[in-house]
């Protein structure tokens, strides 16, 4: 469910972001990176330990 918001996110984000370079309009601009980031923050992006790993530097 958290992957389908953040899909949803992204796609306003942008939306707002191309209507705001389009029109000229910054604010929708401004307003569709901080969609798209927001977005990012639900995304899957997660740092995963692989199999066997210490978490030492090397």
């Amino acid at each position: 469910m958290r992957l389908r918001i953040a899909r949803v996110l992204v796609v306003v984000g942008a939306a707002l972001g191309l209507i705001g370079v389009l029109t000229a309009r910054y604010g929708l601009l401004f307003a569709g990176i901080i969609v798209v980031g927001l977005a990012a923050g639900l995304g899957p992006a997660r740092i995963r330990k692989r199999p066997g790993d210490t978490g030492e530097s090397r």
